[in-house]
């Protein structure tokens, strides 16, 4: 081969790695949005919201959410949330918190999330890879807002 043709092969194999490493970083974030929200579709309601710690005490059920109100707030704090693939375990531990969302028809939702701005989402129907994952949050997150409803 002559040299030119050396360039165009390497220049070739160098843009099919770097296509590779842009599309796994996109498949790599994804939104609460995204996740929960997109799956329900825009005219879905939530019915109840159950907030509860993952490590309660035996008597501990969590808390039953039927506001609308507060249903409301809840879905507009995690609405905003930009996620990141982790290589963290499952955010289960002490301050951490399970989350069921109950919409009128369609799946379930279960959110479990942590105060190191760790989280990972279950779809009661789905079985796509995104649920598998654990999810690093990188934009803000106030747990203090969910940890205010559980007291």
């Amino acid at each position: 081969m002559s040299d030119r043709s050396w360039k165009i092969f390497i220049t070739f194999v160098a843009l099919i790695v770097l296509s590779a490493l842009v599309f796994s970083a996109i498949q790599s974030r994804t939104s609460f949005k995204a996740l929960v929200l997109d799956q329900m579709g825009e005219s879905q309601e939530i019915r109840s919201i159950h907030l509860m710690k993952e490590f309660h005490e035996l008597d501990d059920l969590g808390i039953k959410i039927t506001d609308r109100k507060t249903i409301n707030m809840i879905m507009n704090v995690f609405a905003d949330i930009k996620l990141r693939v982790s290589d963290s375990d499952s955010p289960i531990g002490e301050a951490s918190y399970r989350m069921y969302i109950h919409p009128k028809n369609g799946p379930t939702f279960s959110v479990l999330f942590n105060d190191q701005n760790l989280m990972r989402i279950d779809n009661s129907i789905s079985i796509h890879k995104k649920y598998s994952w654990t999810y690093e949050v990188v934009n803000d997150f106030d747990l203090a807002i969910i940890q205010d409803i559980y007291k």
